[in-house]
């Protein structure tokens, strides 16, 4: 026998579940890029190899009001050299290349690309490269005081692309320098020393003859 009442519950549930909202369906989110190494790049200068010691990524910008690269100069933290810092110049990218009085850059794939100041830089550096979002500073020790003109980049130790494969795009670079090494004072040899003080005895006793 057909059951009246259970046909009114079937229905009543059926309501039900056309009047229920849409669960919304979201896609997963993209997987991002791990935050960038600053040793993982590869930053060099023709003469001096690759960098000698770094620092980064840090978020943020690099110089200007806000910029931290001063600062962390000022801490030693590079060759221990605390003052006497000063700023070469700051280069932004326009497009792929960019043209300061001293530094220029080129950019010859995303993330990758070279550096090349006009006056040859004689004393310990740092290169900082900064992208759209973060920057990492390498530091190059030039005590020996060698001539270095330029070098290369890329931006694998300032800030990973979606993939984490590539760097991302440079936004600009800047380069400080510190004082140049001092030249050695040179010391006349034991041996020139030595002749020196003979030849002056010597004048001395001609002299003394001949007031005698």
């Amino acid at each position: 026998m057909f059951n009246i009442r259970s046909l009114s519950v079937a229905a009543g549930l059926a309501a039900s579940l056309i009047t229920l909202p849409a669960l919304e369906v979201s896609a997963a989110p993209k997987p991002s890029a791990p935050p960038a190494a600053c040793a993982s790049g590869s930053v060099s200068a023709f003469g001096l190899g690759s960098f000698t010691s770094c620092n980064g990524s840090n978020s943020g910008n690099d110089v200007g009001a806000q910029g931290g690269l001063t600062n962390l100069l000022e801490t030693g933290i590079f060759g221990g050299i605390t003052s006497g810092w000063s700023l070469l110049e700051k280069v932004d990218l326009s497009g792929n290349a960019g043209t300061g009085s001293n530094l220029s850059l080129n950019q010859t794939s995303e993330g990758v690309g070279s550096w090349k100041v006009a006056s040859a830089i004689k004393s310990s550096f740092v290169l900082s490269l900064k992208t759209s979002t973060s920057w990492s500073a390498y530091y190059f020790d030039n005590s020996a005081g060698n001539a270095i003109t330029e070098g290369l980049w890329n931006t694998l130790g300032v800030s990973l692309a979606g993939s984490g494969n590539n760097g991302k795009g440079l936004s600009h670079a800047t380069i400080y320098v510190a004082p140049e090494p001092e030249k050695p004072v040179e010391v006349p040899e034991p041996g020139l020393m030595m002749a020196l003080g003979l030849t002056t005895l010597s004048g001395l006793g001609l002299l003394k003859r001949k007031q005698a």
